[in-house]
């Protein structure tokens, strides 16, 4: 629990100053959203060169264990929750992008906010490049944690 609400606050809190930027990687979301379906589809092809391995593993007769099944079982899930996650943070980045174009006349848009640390040229691009750029944060993380669970499960796969 720790190590998630760590990874979290860190997240936030680079998302809290790259909000303030207006030309960074992560917010660009013309580079960034192919570059995440780039990657979604590498760890989709991943997915099916790991999946063969496991099949194999779990109909070995030395796998009597269940619990090295389970947690075989865990990976798998892991990494397709990833994959989903990679997949749905890439489209609200594109769908906050566009809104991000769109004028929306009820909410006031305060302009040039100097907050003594940051100063915000606008609130509203503020806003949405904070959200893109948590959105992107948690893609970044999800990859990192598909490249744990593949090297966790060919780890596995080579054990006798």
């Amino acid at each position: 629990m720790k190590k998630k609400i760590t990874i979290i606050s860190l997240i936030t809190i680079l998302s809290f100053f790259v909000g303030t930027t207006r030309e960074s990687f992560i917010i660009n979301v013309e580079v960034l959203a192919p570059f995440l379906f780039t990657l979604l589809g590498l760890c989709l092809t991943a997915y099916t060169f790991i999946y063969a391995p496991i099949s194999e593993i779990l109909k070995k007769d030395s796998m009597k264990n269940d619990e090295s099944k389970q947690r075989l079982q865990k990976l798998l899930g892991s990494f397709e929750e990833d994959m989903m996650l990679i997949f749905f943070m890439t489209i609200i980045i594109i769908i906050l992008d566009f809104m991000k174009h769109v004028d929306i006349p009820f909410f006031k848009n305060a302009l040039n906010l100097d907050l003594g640390i940051v100063k915000i040229g606008s609130l509203k691009e503020y806003v949405f490049n904070f959200i893109i750029s948590m959105s992107a944060c948690f893609s970044f993380y999800a990859l990192y944690d598909l490249m744990r669970a593949t090297f966790k499960i060919l780890r596995k796969s080579f054990d006798k």
